[in-house]
């Protein structure tokens, strides 16, 4: 009489041990998939990006102020300008802000500085991860009057695409004129 003996063997452990892990990757992928489509973007695309950069910009350039005679101060792919402290900051006192194009042949970027004159805010710095063949900051001529340039023209270009940015300064009027963010109206 022949004994059964109660087991598997050991082709029928691989076989289910295998079959388990091809259902349980399958699985994973899927999810992982799931997750994706379902979860925050990796990366914004350069348009994006360009339109989120684009009121910030505005908020920043509407509060400039003429120093030293500009209200913009324009420099090879570089702009500066003294601005009103944006709220994120503390919202108190001046600050510096420096716009600058980086980068060599086929990727540039745009990055900035803005630094409180203020004691205890830190720097705060910023770079455009867009990839973009060619970048141009631009100065807007305004009224014969005014302190510099009355507005800031930032273009983006690569093959097949293109972007723009304007921001206008409030200071438009006369060198010697100071915005006044609380009237809304120039002070000399």
């Amino acid at each position: 009489m022949k004994q059964s003996e109660a087991g598997f063997t050991l082709i029928e452990l691989l076989v289910a041990m295998t079959a388990a892990g091809l259902l349980l990757a399958a699985l994973s992928w899927t999810v992982s998939q799931l997750g994706r489509q379902l979860g925050p973007p990796d990366r914004l695309l350069p348009e994006e990006e360009v339109a989120a950069f684009e009121s910030a910009l505005q908020s920043l350039v509407a509060g400039a102020r003429p120093e030293d005679g500009q209200t913009l101060n324009f420099s090879r792919d570089a702009v500066s300008f003294v601005t009103a402290l944006p709220l994120t900051m503390g919202g108190k006192g001046d600050a510096d802000v420096r716009l600058s194009v980086s980068g060599g042949a086929g990727a540039r970027f745009l990055e900035g500085t803005i630094s409180p004159r203020v004691g205890g805010i830190a720097s705060r710095s910023f770079r455009m991860k867009g990839l973009w063949t060619s970048i141009r900051l631009e100065p807007v001529e305004g009224e014969a009057d005014a302190p510099g340039p009355a507005a800031l023209k930032i273009a983006f270009g690569a093959p097949g695409r293109t972007a723009a940015l304007v921001a206008t300064t409030r200071v438009n009027t006369a060198a010697d004129c100071v915005f006044d963010l609380i009237s809304m109206a120039c002070r000399p």
